[in-house]
């Protein structure tokens, strides 16, 4: 879910000659998270049961798509001319 709200907000915020950039380095730091969060989880799976993670981990879910859902960061027409005169770029 986050990684489709970060490429809607990048394709719609950013300059197209720097869309490659962004697009690299969010790939990068995704592939980075992964074995970071495994670890940390398989830390947590010592003190809480694997049952916790799997609630607490919906509910973080269900939170960001409530956050998603009423942002207003995604509201607008997508125009890039507008958006650079807002120093978003």
């Amino acid at each position: 879910l986050t990684s489709a709200y970060m490429n809607v907000f990048s394709i719609k915020r950013i300059k197209e000659e720097y869309l490659a950039r962004t697009s690299g380095i969010n790939t990068a730091v995704s592939i980075a998270s992964v074995p970071v969060a495994s670890f940390i989880l398989s830390g947590l799976v010592s003190y809480i049961s694997t049952a916790d993670i799997f609630v607490w981990t919906g509910v973080a879910a269900l939170v960001m798509t409530v956050f998603m859902l009423f942002s207003k960061t995604l509201v607008g027409d997508g125009d890039k001319t507008e958006l650079e005169s807002e120093n978003f770029t």
